[in-house]
């Protein structure tokens, strides 16, 4: 086992460290800084794995998220969707740009379906979805890292996707929950509403 290779597992560890905590924070803005630093770590750990494919992803990848910074920080409410979806587009050329000249085979593809589906999970502001979607880019994960040999990219990967099945789990109970309430809430409010019409009409 070369020394490169051992490197690039030390980078793999942390950049899933760094990733985990994505799926544990609620705060936007730290979300992207934490998805920042991890895509550092990543790119390193492929740089040294020669998988050019997945290293590409993360140039892709960190384009994507300092856009998204600037577009939090200037535009946090998406008001402008023309600029939005337009951002958008050109993301998904600049992948499939990056996809062909770093082509190594139908496997190597799968860092380039992981990173769109990331980016639509990021792209949006819905909890529920972007934790479902981190699912689907998780198990594309894990078989790019199969092809490549990570060994930790495969096992931190599926760390990783056990993570975000609890935490959608979680985030569906409390979503139930807070459904739940409202409807209590409301039957509460009506069944007042009732009782008060009912001493009106006993009044008159």
């Amino acid at each position: 086992m070369s020394t490169d290779y051992i490197v690039s597992q030390v980078f793999v560890v942390i950049s899933y460290l760094l990733l985990a905590s994505t799926y544990l924070v609620k705060n936007r803005k730290l979300l992207l800084g934490l998805n920042v630093l991890s895509l550092f770590a990543n790119a390193g750990g492929y740089y040294l794995l020669s998988a050019w494919s997945g290293l590409a992803m993360c140039g892709v990848a960190l384009l994507r998220n300092v856009i998204l910074i600037a577009q939090n920080h200037y535009d946090s409410e998406n008001k402008n969707q023309i600029i939005n979806w337009g951002i958008f587009v050109f993301l998904v050329a600049v992948s499939i740009v990056s996809a062909y000249f770093t082509y190594n085979g139908l496997l190597s593809l799968f860092s380039v379906f992981a990173t769109f589906v990331y980016t639509v999970s990021i792209w949006q502001k819905n909890e529920i979805i972007y934790k479902a979607l981190g699912i689907i880019c998780s198990i594309l994960w894990i078989i790019y890292n199969v092809f490549i040999w990570s060994i930790l990219g495969f096992s931190c990967e599926s760390v990783l996707l056990f993570v975000e099945i609890i935490g959608l789990i979680l985030a569906c109970v409390k979503l139930k929950k807070h459904i739940s309430q409202k409807v209590n809430s409301s039957t509460a409010i009506d069944v007042l509403d009732y009782q008060k019409s009912v001493k009106k009409q006993e009044k008159k």
